[in-house]
């Protein structure tokens, strides 16, 4: 199974980024929420743990108050990297945006927040249409505002409701979801990019292995092609076979004039299985091995 980005945020954000995930084609990409609570009190690894796909190659948890108490990730977990951000709303637009939003005085919500805003103020300890309730806001902000990212059809009249309950003043500031796909888009091709560059790594490393034992395998033919002596021909040949394949056992039966030799200790069932070899090779029978006849032409040497 492929490998595949996992990119966490809380319920506010997660439409949008379903949104953009598609919307940008990213099939290597997948995404998962966990509760909008705001830090009160932070997420921890043992909620996010239930929210990872089997597919998750690397695990990139997105937000803001709500990331303060993950630490180190823990020993089961995939590749993990927390991205964390001042604001929350800095991934649907710019700082710039948000900032002067907030300092004229704007109470910003999203259209994940807006879709259940009975259910957020009950969250925040605040019933519809009581006083406190309206009270409240009035205290913190001068107007709601809306960034709306075109993802909810229905924003506008839940938005309408909401500034209704609360009497306080509302407007909509269309953003889409362009920002939040440049943002999202530079994760994407960072983790591409260091996958690439692992598996590139793990190929030379693969290569380098390889190259040095075709060296080590050219330099063992070479001095088998200049032995003199049957002794060291032998030798070499399991040198060679040790290097290449690292046997658990290797048995050696020296054939003279078609008759076998009986100068070396070799299990009963191997030395008959080698006796009766005809072909070139063949497994050994318990199928864990194999068996190589050497020889020059048709004569067994």
């Amino acid at each position: 199974m492929t490998g595949k980005l996992c990119i966490f945020s809380c319920h506010n954000f997660n439409r949008e980024i379903i949104a953009t995930i598609s919307a940008s084609g990213w099939d290597d990409v997948v995404t998962g929420s966990f509760v909008s609570r705001c830090g009160r009190p932070p997420i921890t690894w043992d909620e996010l743990r239930p929210l990872l796909p089997e597919s998750c190659e690397q695990l990139v948890v997105v937000g803001s108050a709500c990331l303060k108490g993950l630490c180190e990730p823990p020993p089961d977990f995939p590749r993990t990297r927390i991205v964390p951000l001042e604001q929350c709303f800095y991934l649907v637009t710019g700082r710039y945006t948000v900032d002067e939003l907030i300092s004229q005085g704007g109470y910003l919500i999203t259209p994940g927040w807006l879709v259940d805003w009975r259910g957020q103020l009950h969250q925040l300890g605040f019933e519809p249409g009581l006083a406190q309730t309206s009270e409240f806001f009035r205290e913190v902000a001068k107007e709601l505002v809306l960034l709306d990212t075109g993802i909810e059809p229905e924003s506008r009249q839940h938005l309408a409701e909401l500034s209704e309950s609360i009497e306080l003043p509302a407007r909509r500031y269309p953003v889409g979801l362009d920002y939040m796909q440049l943002f999202l888009n530079m994760l994407v091709q960072e983790w591409r990019t260091d996958k690439e560059r692992r598996v590139s790594r793990v190929r030379e490393q693969r290569h380098s292995g390889e190259l040095a034992d075709h060296v080590s395998a050219m330099d063992l033919l070479t001095r088998l092609a200049t032995t003199l002596h049957e002794s060291d021909s032998i030798a070499a040949i399991e040198e060679m076979f040790h290097m290449l394949f690292a046997p658990a056992a290797l048995y050696y039966l020296r054939v003279e004039h078609e008759i076998p030799l009986h100068d070396q200790l070799i299990p009963d069932e191997m030395r008959t299985a080698l006796c009766e070899l005809r072909d070139d090779y063949a497994l050994t029978p318990d199928g864990n091995g194999f068996m190589l006849r050497i020889g020059h032409g048709s004569e067994l040497v």
